[in-house]
C-alpha cells in the first residue's frame, strides 16, 4: 500500500552525489554508453552509487529505501519519461544510505536514445500498524520522481575507440600523405600539411566499424547534395569479424569507391564530406544511425592529377 504525501506533510530534501563506475571486465560485452556527453563513448555499462543525505528529520517518518527508474527521450524533444519496461524500475527496501546498482541487461536498451536515471525516496510513518510506504515529493507533478544529475547515457552499437576512425585511407595513400607532409614541412608550407581526416577526390575510402554485438549489416553512405544527380555513394558491410578484445563484439570492414569520384569535390575549396553509418536489422530497417565527416581537399595539383586510388 502506498500513501502520497501532500505539500504540508513532508518535502524531500536530498543532496545526492552520483558516482558512475565503469564495470569493464564484467559488463563491457555487448553495448557501450555515453556518460554525460553523447560524444564520449565508453565500453561497458556503468554501475551507479547513490549517497543520500538530508533525509526527513520530522520525527514522523522512517527512511526505508528508494525507487530507481530509467527515463528516456524516445522523441528527442528533451522530455524524459519512464521507460515502459518493468525491469527498468527497481524498488530497493533498505536502511542503507549508500546504494549501488547496475542498469540491467544491455540488450534490453533501445540504442541511440538518450537515457537518464531518476529516483524517489521511500518512508514509513512511525506508529502506523500496516506501515504503508510513503513516497516523498509525490505531489511534484512527476509522481515523486527526481532526476539524478549527471546520469545521462546513450546505449549504442558503435564502439570504435577514439583513435580508430570509421573512414580511413588505404595503406599506400596514408604513406603518400605522410611523405607529402614531410615535403611541405621542409619547404615551410605547414599550412598545406594534410591531417588524417583529409582525402583527395578519387581516393578510396577504407571503412572500419566496430559494434557492440553482431548485427545484420552496417550501411555506409556519402550524403549527397540536393543538386547532385548521381545516386548516393553507398555500400553495406555484412561480414563481421570477431572482435579481438571485447566478447560478443564485432568488426566490419570494407571500402567505398566509384570512378566518378575523381576530381568531383574540393578542386578549388576544401569540402566537407558527410557520411551516414546505419546499423541494419535482418529486415533492412535502420536500428541506429551515426554521422562522420572527412574533408575533401583537391586544391593541390599533385592530387588532382592522380588516377591511382
Amino acid at each position: 500500500m502506498e500513501e502520497r504525501i501532500g505539500k504540508n506533510f513532508v518535502k524531500q530534501r536530498l543532496a545526492i552525489s552520483v558516482i558512475l563506475t565503469l564495470v569493464i571486465m564484467l559488463l563491457a560485452q555487448s553495448i557501450s554508453f555515453a556518460l554525460g556527453d553523447e560524444n564520449d563513448a565508453y565500453s561497458g555499462i556503468p554501475t551507479v552509487k547513490l549517497d543520500l543525505s538530508g533525509l526527513d528529520d520530522s520525527g514522523k517518518l522512517i527512511y526505508c529505501g528508494i525507487d530507481v527508474a530509467v527515463f528516456w527521450d524516445p522523441d528527442n524533444d528533451g522530455e524524459f519519461k519512464v521507460v515502459p519496461d518493468d525491469s527498468k524500475v527497481k524498488r530497493i527496501i533498505t536502511t542503507h544510505k549508500s546504494i549501488k546498482l547496475d542498469l540491467g541487461d544491455p540488450k534490453t536498451y533501445k540504442k541511440g536514445i538518450k537515457h537518464k536515471l531518476a529516483m524517489r525516496t521511500l518512508y514509513v510513518p512511525i506508529g502506523v500498524k500496516q506501515e504503508p510506504i510513503v513516497i516523498a515529493d509525490a505531489d511534484n507533478g512527476n509522481d515523486g520522481w527526481v532526476e539524478i544529475p549527471g546520469t545521462l547515457f546513450i546505449p549504442t552499437y558503435f564502439i570504435n575507440p577514439v583513435d580508430s576512425p570509421y573512414i580511413n585511407h588505404t595503406e599506400k595513400w596514408d604513406e603518400n600523405r605522410e611523405k607529402y607532409n614531410k615535403v611541405k614541412e621542409h619547404l615551410g608550407q605547414e599550412n598545406k600539411i594534410r591531417p588524417a581526416a583529409v582525402f583527395w577526390s578519387g581516393e578510396k575510402f577504407i571503412l572500419h566499424v566496430e559494434t557492440s554485438e553482431v548485427v545484420s549489416g552496417v550501411a555506409v553512405t556519402i550524403l549527397k547534395e540536393t543538386n547532385d544527380k548521381k545516386q548516393p555513394y553507398k555500400t553495406v558491410l555484412n561480414k563481421p569479424e570477431k572482435h579481438p578484445t571485447i566478447t560478443g563484439a564485432a568488426i566490419y570492414t570494407g571500402e567505398l569507391w566509384d570512378e566518378s569520384l575523381f576530381n568531383k569535390y574540393g578542386n578549388y575549396i576544401p569540402k566537407t564530406l558527410k557520411f551516414r553509418l546505419d546499423i541494419l536489422s535482418a529486415e533492412g530497417e535502420v536500428m541506429e544511425e551515426k554521422f562522420s565527416e572527412v574533408t575533401g581537399d583537391n586544391t593541390d595539383l599533385y592530387y588532382r592529377s592522380k588516377k591511382e586510388y
